[in-house]
């Protein structure tokens, strides 16, 4: 009984490890495709006693302090608030439905406006795309056309723990929207696949009691999670 185990988890774990190769190799090539749609921006980053500014008052402390580009690193030791102003990259008045892509952790909130004649104006967040290890894209759908003298702030808030990353993009809105709704596929089906997997696990290990297929099991269950 023991060697007929021992041939069945041989068997088993070729086929089990290019199916997870096979999804990881997918979900990749997804997450690649969605971050190419965007083009980078860079940014200014304001910090220190900066919670209780308002829009207004960020944009005017901006304009007149020293510009200090944005280094997540420095901006989350100097507090739990800080603001960015984002400048759009040269060719963005080319974008058609300009969108502001921001693939970030999920306890960093982001609250951002324009800033037209000196007035700020809130944009609201349009949704949100899901990523990996705790990340997501939040897409916010800007009203008019770019231009180099167009001025973005967001505002920042970290609350607890998660994935340090903060990169914001430039991207067609249409486009984003829709790779994001082929990344989000492509994570359904995997989940769906691992799961399947861990419960198969599961079922022959009620028939051949092997305590390996128990550990395969948890293993897709975790992966799928």
């Amino acid at each position: 009984m023991s060697q007929r185990h021992a041939e069945s988890v041989r068997r088993g774990r070729l086929p089990q490890a290019m199916l997870v190769v096979a999804l990881v190799a997918a979900l990749g090539s997804t997450s690649t495709a969605l971050g190419a749609a965007g083009v980078d921006v860079g940014a200014r980053m304001l910090t220190g006693d900066v919670a209780a500014l308002s829009p207004a008052e960020a944009a005017e402390r901006l304009a007149t302090t020293p510009a200090v580009p944005f280094v997540l690193r420095g901006a989350r030791t100097s507090g739990p608030v800080f603001w960015l102003d984002v400048r759009p990259p040269p060719g963005a008045e080319q974008i058609a439905d300009p969108a502001l892509l921001i693939e970030k952790g999920r306890h960093l909130a982001v609250d951002l406006y324009l800033l037209r004649d000196g007035e700020p104006r809130a944009i609201e967040l349009a949704t949100s795309l899901p990523r990996y290890f705790g990340m997501h894209t939040a897409v916010f759908a800007l009203p008019d056309t770019l231009t180099p003298d167009t001025r973005l702030l967001a505002r920042v808030t970290a609350s607890g723990r998660g994935a340090e990353q903060l990169d914001p993009q430039v991207a067609s809105l249409a486009v984003t929207l829709t790779q994001g709704a082929a990344h989000a596929r492509t994570i359904t089906l995997a989940v769906g696949a691992l799961g399947a997997m861990a419960l198969g696990a599961l079922v022959i290990w009620f028939v051949l009691k092997d305590r390996l297929f128990i550990l395969y099991a948890v293993l897709f269950a975790l992966q799928a999670v």
